[in-house]
């Protein structure tokens, strides 16, 4: 199993997984989204206001456009896996609202499994 690390061990990476049989894992939401992860996802719109601030995100937005990017960064059309890094932290003491964050980014994931290949 392959886990990303963060923006340029995916570049690394990438090239290097081409293998058969060889399971390829994203990660969303993750704490200290790195600099780069960060300023582009704001720059895409999928992280406003507060959501850029505290340095994690299950917004559904934030993880379609984070699998996009894992998969493009690893030249892959699907990931056999994606974490949700630290979904505690979405929302912080507010059980309901993590739960339905969770639920929000599951429905996201699920789309990403029926996602056509081009």
């Amino acid at each position: 199993m392959v886990v990303l690390g963060g923006d340029r061990f995916v570049q690394v990476l990438g090239a290097a997984v081409d293998q058969a049989g060889a399971v390829v894992a994203g990660q969303c939401g993750q704490g200290g989204y790195g600099a780069a992860a960060c300023t582009d996802a704001v720059h895409a719109s999928v992280l406003i206001g507060d959501l850029a601030a505290t340095g994690h995100s299950l917004a559904p937005q934030y993880v379609r456009w984070q699998t996009g990017r894992n998969r493009e960064q690893l030249g892959r059309e699907k990931l056999d896996l994606v974490l949700l890094h630290n979904p505690e932290r979405a929302h912080a003491g507010d059980r309901p609202a993590l739960h339905r964050a969770i639920l929000e980014a599951f429905v996201v994931l699920e789309e990403e499994v029926w996602r056509p290949c081009t």
